[in-house]
């Protein structure tokens, strides 16, 4: 099932809007559209860590951390690390995140 499919499953199971699980996670309805966008497309902005995890909270497990994954969304390996930023549909690291890794690998190898 989509992410979006998931949300809107747990919106009408508890009577709630978009805004109402905005405000209840603690986040503008702006950030919310952009991680689960309503037309089902993956997350226009990459969601942190301690973000998937107020959804989650929020939602009460009824999605979960894995399902942004599922929708395209990066998963960072802690809280407040973050991967490479995303530039709009086509999925390619921004100059930023590429200059950085250039900086990884020459790091690794001196």
């Amino acid at each position: 099932m989509l992410l979006v499919q998931q949300l809107h499953d747990f919106l009408v199971r508890t009577g709630q809007t978009r805004e109402d699980f905005a405000l209840q996670m603690g986040v503008n309805p702006s950030l919310l559209s952009r991680l689960i966008p309503c037309d089902g497309g993956p997350p226009i902005r990459e969601p942190r860590l301690t973000t998937m995890k107020r959804v989650v909270a929020a939602s009460g497990g009824a999605i979960r951390v894995e399902d942004f994954c599922r929708a395209g969304a990066f998963l960072p390996l802690k809280d407040g690390e973050r991967g490479p930023r995303v530039i709009g549909k086509c999925r390619k690291p921004s100059r930023k995140a590429q200059r950085g890794e250039r900086r990884q690998n020459r790091e690794r190898r001196a």
